[in-house]
């Protein structure tokens, strides 16, 4: 362009040009001069508002342009600050706010109800009597009729201090629930050390309060707010033990604000403040600054602010439910579930979200170790978090602070001494096509798996595959292709001496790098065979819709499980610290929640699409990109490898099957049933599994699993199951004679009636 006029910084403008000239002027539209200067041979010229000449101009906002040689710029919008302390021309900006004072130029006069704070120094008197100076240098931004500023204060001590400025409307209500509130802080002893509210000052002859929160570094310890922790990287990530001593915290704080009659009804997360102090009994400190969080009556039910606020505020059945313990117990573990997570995109949720639940972290995991380790932290962390996470609060886990900081503390202090290794390994495994998937007497089951029992449970290694068909294809069945990929294990297996099937074994215990390694190259094998497969019988078809099969395979030696997955097919641990899964699924709703789309967006209709799976998304590879992940066993818990087709229809409720927390609790119902049965081994609860899904939902698809569980040492199956066996003998004679004396009562009073009347 021959001329361009721009602006640059905040109070400048730069013209460009690429032609003689001898003048350049800037008028307005309206040709009036507002600045003139003889130019040479340079081709760029920089020239501020203040010099310009606005004396002749009226107007609030003017668009101007650049004059050179008969030649004129695009035109440009500057404008004037309305505030009489400012009064200073700039560009536009878009959010409509002034680049001097950092106010709003246009709609500056404000609905909220409240002068406003100028762009100045003031001597404000707080809540507490104190007089201190408030500096207030720059207006961010207004939301919710508030105003939102920086700046500095200065206290008695002479210390200036960068601070952070919140403007709302005076109420009577918000200043007698403050001050109820530092008195209770004061009296429980939290005042200081685990809560440190904001700076306030009720300004009633002005109509509003003054809060002023002292300003944190966003990205960085050694303090930092949850909000930023979750939102900006940090070099110094927290760990889970971390993570777990900041939940016993806020379970400290809970407990002592109950003896003051008073329940929290929500957490911001940008007023939960984490610290690294060297010598304090946990390695992240915390405390609170919030200002309104301990209140017996329910909030309005909308989330504001990222606040985390219990689910019982949006269940269809609420019915005006008071906040209770269970409450609080929830908002803690979302806390502590965010942290965890890390995952910025997870805090734009809203109540329509609540109805799908949180996605499991083991989506936001990250890399998998390539050496085996053991953490029982790491390891338990999910099972406690999801029980406290259900989303009606009658079926919560945890009813009360009391037993989740006790279960919090034991896993804190837990060390996988305890209980690893002392436990004998019993598996079994069932399929079925499923009740209402049965069209004939001759239907396919598109499930197929291989368990090598004999190994895990005499010997304490082996390998185990499941995969479940799928069943939209043109060419091919999911049967054949899930049985192609279960064969390919069964014949490694057969063709390979038992040296060489322990020292695979070993991998999932030494070796994890070799074990993924072996279980993708039998997947590469299998997937290779059904692109065979295809060429023969159909040639090149469409590549979308050939058959295809999920898997979901691994290696266990001793104590560890090291284990891989492409598709949906779930694993699952239920154990005394309650219930997770272990892996994720390859689908729509998990590739959006790992780009960082909002929740409400990933949980549509169409989320649970798969989109991944063995041949039909890998007909043209060679390689297919599996998953991979480990955990180790410990005594007395439950490992479910399964299709989707028993998680899906062990939950019949509409409003709860969206939410896999409560599939999964469902799940773990019929284990803590039936573990302490004797008489019931894995073989016959993989069976139960199977029979409950068929007689809940009818059986809507092909329905496998396979059960490995942990039994004490002690346990003595052939002991146990005859002396259960004895005792139920002996429980069903009592029976027969309590009937049989409540029928001889019954005849001997029928022969009284009948005499009386004779």
């Amino acid at each position: 362009m021959p001329l361009l006029l721009r602006g640059k910084l905040k109070d400048t403008l730069e013209i460009l040009w690429d032609f003689p000239c001898e003048k350049m002027m800037v008028c307005s539209k309206d040709n009036e001069v507002l600045y003139s200067s003889d130019v040479t041979s340079q081709n760029k010229l920089n020239i501020r508002l203040a010099d310009l000449d606005f004396s002749q101009i009226s107007a609030k906002e003017l668009d101007i342009i650049a004059v050179a040689s008969d030649v004129i710029s695009q035109p440009i919008r500057i404008q004037k600050c309305p505030h009489d302390d400012c009064d200073l021309w700039g560009h536009v900006k878009d959010d409509g706010y002034c680049k001097h004072c950092g106010r709003r130029v246009k709609k500056h006069q404000y609905t909220t109800g409240f002068p406003k704070l100028g762009i100045s120094c003031i001597n404000v008197t707080l809540a507490d009597g104190e007089q201190i100076s408030l500096w207030k240098s720059k207006e961010q931004h207004e939301h919710d009729n508030s105003v939102y500023s920086i700046g500095q204060y200065q206290a008695s001590d002479g210390q200036r201090k960068d601070v952070d400025i919140l403007e709302e409307q005076f109420s009577e209500n918000t200043n007698a629930k403050f001050l109820q509130l530092y008195k209770i802080l004061e009296n429980s002893d939290l005042l200081g050390e685990y809560w440190q509210p904001p700076l306030v000052s009720f300004q009633k002859e002005f109509n509003r309060i003054l809060w002023i929160y002292h300003k944190l570094k966003k990205s960085e310890f050694p303090s930092i707010s949850a909000y930023d922790y979750i939102t900006s990287k940090v070099n110094e990530p927290l760990t889970t033990k971390d993570i777990l001593g900041i939940g016993i915290q806020l379970c400290i704080i809970a407990r002592k604000i109950h003896s003051y009659k008073q329940y929290w009804c929500s957490l911001r997360l940008a007023d939960l403040i984490l610290q690294r102090k060297p010598k304090s009994k946990y390695p992240i400190s915390i405390y609170l600054r919030s200002r309104d969080i301990s209140w017996q009556e329910n909030p309005s039910p909308k989330l504001v602010d990222n606040s985390l606020i219990p689910w019982e505020l949006y269940w269809d059945d609420s019915s005006g439910r008071k906040i209770s313990q269970a409450s609080e117990v929830y908002i803690i573990a979302a806390a502590l579930y965010l942290l965890k997570a890390k995952s910025p995109n997870l805090l734009h949720y809203n109540a329509i979200s609540y109805h799908c639940g949180l996605p499991s972290l083991k989506l936001f995991k990250g890399d998998t170790p390539l050496s085996p380790e053991k953490n029982e932290q790491d390891k338990y962390f999910e099972s406690i978090i999801n029980q406290a996470l259900v989303a009606h609060p009658d079926e919560r886990g945890y009813q009360n602070i009391k037993d989740f900081q006790a279960v919090l503390e034991s896993l804190y202090r837990s060390t996988p001494s305890e209980n690893c290794g002392k436990f004998q390994l019993e598996i079994g495994s069932d399929l079925d096509v499923g009740d209402a998937k049965h069209t004939s007497d001759f239907t396919q089951n598109q499930d197929s798996l291989f368990v090598t029992h004999y190994t895990l449970m005499q010997q304490g290694w082996g390998l185990f595959v499941l995969c479940d068909g799928i069943s939209t294809c043109s060419f091919g069945s999911g049967a054949e292709a899930s049985k192609i990929v279960t064969d390919t294990f069964r014949e490694w297996w057969a063709e390979s001496n038992e040296e060489r099937r322990k020292e695979v074994c070993t991998y999932a215990s030494h070796n994890h790098q070799q074990g993924c390694k072996f279980l993708n190259e039998l997947v590469d094998s299998a997937n290779a065979k059904i692109r065979k497969k295809v060429i023969q019988h159909a040639g090149e078809v469409d590549f979308s819709s050939i058959m295809g099969s999920t898997v979901t395979a691994g290696l266990i030696h001793d104590d560890f499980v090291l284990f891989s997955w492409v598709g949906d097919s779930p694993i699952f641990r239920f154990s005394k610290y309650g219930w997770e899964r272990l892996n994720f699924e390859d689908n729509e709703r998990n590739i959006k929640l790992l780009l960082g789309r909002p929740l409400e967006e990933a949980f549509v209709d169409g989320g649970s699409a798969i989109t991944r799976c063995i041949g039909a998304n890998y007909y043209n590879k060679d390689h297919v990109d599996m998953h991979f992940d480990y955990t180790y066993l410990s005594a007395n818990e439950s490992i479910l490898i399964c299709s989707d087709g028993i998680p899906d229809y062990i939950e019949p409720e509409s409003d709860l099957s969206l939410q896999e927390n409560y599939r999964m609790m469902r799940l773990a119902s019929i284990f803590s049933s039936y573990n302490s049965d004797s008489l019931v081994n894995s073989k016959a609860l993989s069976s139960i599994l199977i029979s409950s899904a068929n007689r809940i939902s009818g059986g809507k698809d092909n329905l496998s699993a396979i059960v490995l569980r942990t039994l004490p040492k002690t346990f003595h199956p052939k002991v146990e199951s005859y002396n259960r066996l004895r005792l139920l003998s002996f429980v069903r004679q009592k029976k027969l004679q309590r009937a049989n004396a409540d029928e001889t009562a019954k005849v001997t009073r029928r022969l009284s009636i009948t005499q009386d009347i004779d």
